[in-house]
């Protein structure tokens, strides 16, 4: 039995309605409806909180009997109202320190990059120094067996034994 959403005909078993297959149909039809508009409204506030929501979160972040968390790590800015407060406790927040902590931390990622790159480059100095002599090893090792065999067939002939 293949129902959709979409189709009101509910399927008919040798000539006759099958009225449970009906009702489930739109129970089903009515759940997830239901559950959409769940999934809608938690997807909006989740991508757009509220200032008053993030006030209402609760302790998370709290340290003891502290009435805000310690770091501040998420903050929510409300261009409307030209505030900045954290997500986790609610607390208001100094615009400018903000931004301070912003940019010491946006230099801190520029730094480890061009320290990453700088890295990254050493290394592939590197292996190509090392592939180089990877090279030259096995020449040499080719032309030491070259005249290995060449001084063995000099030898065989000078051999009085033979």
């Amino acid at each position: 039995m293949n129902l959709t959403p979409d189709s009101p005909d509910v399927p008919e078993i040798e000539g006759v309605f099958d009225l449970a297959a009906r009702r489930d149909a739109n129970m089903l039809r009515t759940e997830n409806e239901a559950l959409k508009g769940k999934l809608e409204e938690a997807l909006r506030e989740r991508l757009l909180p509220s200032i008053d929501h993030v006030a209402s979160l609760g302790t998370h972040g709290r340290s003891g009997g502290d009435s805000r968390c310690q770091f501040h790590l998420a903050v929510l800015v409300d261009e409307s109202k030209w505030e900045v407060v954290c997500r986790w406790c609610g607390e208001e927040l100094d615009a400018t320190r903000v931004l301070l902590e912003f940019a010491k931390k946006e230099r801190m990622f520029c730094n480890n990059l061009e320290w990453a790159k700088r890295e990254r480059r050493e290394l592939h100095e590197e292996n190509e120094k090392l592939k180089k002599e990877r090279k030259n090893l096995r020449a040499a090792v080719l032309t030491a067996k070259k005249r290995l065999t060449q001084l063995k067939a000099q030898a065989g002939e000078r051999d009085p034994r033979k």
